[in-house]
């Protein structure tokens, strides 16, 4: 009961931050997402080009299914390429100019 109430009292926000160094998740994490688009890209160029169409299980839903899944995937490529751009380049520029003042510490 005491730890906790010491841990409350003296709580640091620098005790939760990411550490510049973490490169395994951020790898994980943009090799996940990237596995993701490819398979929307997939999605995409096979609802354009191809004649596959969904079987219809209820009257008149197969074209409403397709727009739908047609439209999360090019939202979904598009919020992927905003992430890549704006935010993991940015964090990679940064670790790559701050890994070497680390080191020589």
């Amino acid at each position: 009961m005491i730890e906790k109430i010491r841990a409350a009292l003296f709580w640091s926000p620098l005790k939760y931050t990411r550490t510049v160094v973490s490169n395994d998740k951020d790898n994980m994490n943009i090799k996940g997402l990237s596995i993701i688009a490819f398979f929307c890209l997939a999605t995409i160029l096979v609802i354009d080009f191809t004649t596959i169409k969904i079987p219809e299980l209820i009257e008149g839903t197969a074209d409403r299914a397709e727009t739908l899944i047609y439209t999360l995937c090019i939202s979904y490529i598009a919020s992927y390429i905003f992430y890549f751009l704006n935010v993991y380049l940015k964090e990679k520029k940064e670790r790559d100019s701050i890994l070497p003042l680390i080191a020589n510490a």
